[in-house]
């Protein structure tokens, strides 16, 4: 048998060791997908600090993606034997919580080929039968000028105008097509609960009930604790990283482009147009925008939640995604 096989076979065991290990006391992560910049981190802090089942912790000196499991970066980040760091963290809470930006089937990535065929496909499977998954979404206009500013700080690609940036082909795939496509094939399916960002920053109060109904969490109706702004000079970030229970897990971006654009002022006729042909209908189905008006630039909009917050009242979890998935399919 060659190394490489029974190496394979090895992580293989240790992962079915670490399902019946899971299994036994009752794991029962919550899952919060979302496209980058869609308000993942915001989901999970209110989560944390507002459901103690959700509330776990790190040891001093950990970095803050130890209060939850970062399924994207697991395999890459951490070595050939991931099951040791799953466990770790996933013990911490009575709910877990995990994070992704993945498609819902959870394809490969890129630069996983060291590990055995397959990993990724367990780890899908076993959360497949043992999370609930919630899913958030953003206006993608605004999701793009938020990606373009926060990727500046690392990736030399996006240091380039808005309108350059928003027609990058990145895989072979547009941005905004990709937004699109993210959102269309998450609310596809209907055992998903799916919340507008935009719902849960500004008014959590109306968004919590059916979170707690729909995640299996108690709710006692108290006023909501919201998460923290993430600073990002030196003594924040060395304070979150002693904390045991820090405020905020946000990613904080680089300060030099740490420079919020509304895609209102943001875009130009050009890009207007670009957008809309590459989402198609996107933005009406999911209630941002009433018409196709928008893409002209005498249109002036006003800033408005999803339409499908009235129709998604708390205590109708399943209507929820259900009316969500008829309306962008």
């Amino acid at each position: 048998m060659s190394g490489r096989t029974a190496t394979g076979a090895g992580i293989f065991g240790r992962m079915r060791r670490l399902r019946r290990e899971l299994d036994r006391i009752g794991c029962r992560p919550i899952v919060v997908a979302s496209h980058p910049r869609s308000g993942t981190h915001l989901c999970i802090d209110t989560l944390r600090l507002n459901f103690r089942q959700c509330s776990s912790w790190k040891l001093c000196g950990e970095p803050a993606d130890r209060l939850y499991l970062d399924l994207d970066r697991l395999l890459r980040a951490h070595g050939p034997d991931p099951t040791d760091l799953i466990l770790k963290v996933l013990r911490r809470a009575e709910r877990p919580l995990i994070k992704t930006h993945k498609l819902p089937d959870c394809p490969p990535r890129r630069g996983t080929a060291r590990f055995a065929p397959g990993i990724e496909a367990e780890m899908a499977a076993w959360l497949r039968e043992s999370a609930i998954y919630i899913y958030l979404y953003r206006d993608g206009r605004e999701v793009l000028c938020s990606l373009h500013q926060f990727m500046k700080g690392y990736a030399a690609e996006a240091r380039v105008p808005l309108s350059q940036f928003i027609r990058q082909r990145p895989g072979g795939v547009g941005r905004v097509r990709a937004w699109a496509e993210h959102i269309r094939r998450w609310v596809d399916d209907p055992t998903v609960y799916c919340v507008a960002m935009e719902e849960l920053q500004h008014c959590p109060e109306r968004t919590m009930p059916g979170l707690a109904e729909k995640l299996g969490l108690r709710w006692d109706g108290g006023s909501v604790r919201r998460p923290a702004n993430c600073g990002s000079t030196f003594i924040d970030r060395l304070r979150r990283r002693l904390a045991f229970r820090p405020p905020s897990t946000a990613i904080a971006p680089d300060p030099r482009f740490d420079r919020p654009t509304s895609w209102r002022h943001a875009f130009t006729d050009a890009d207007r147009a670009f957008f809309h042909k590459e989402a198609d209908d996107l933005l009406i189905k999911l209630g941002y925008e009433d018409s196709d008006e928008w893409v002209t630039s005498s249109f002036e909009p006003r800033p408005r939640f999803p339409a499908l917050f009235a129709a998604q009242s708390s205590g109708m979890p399943t209507a929820r995604s259900a009316a969500l998935c008829q309306a962008v399919s």
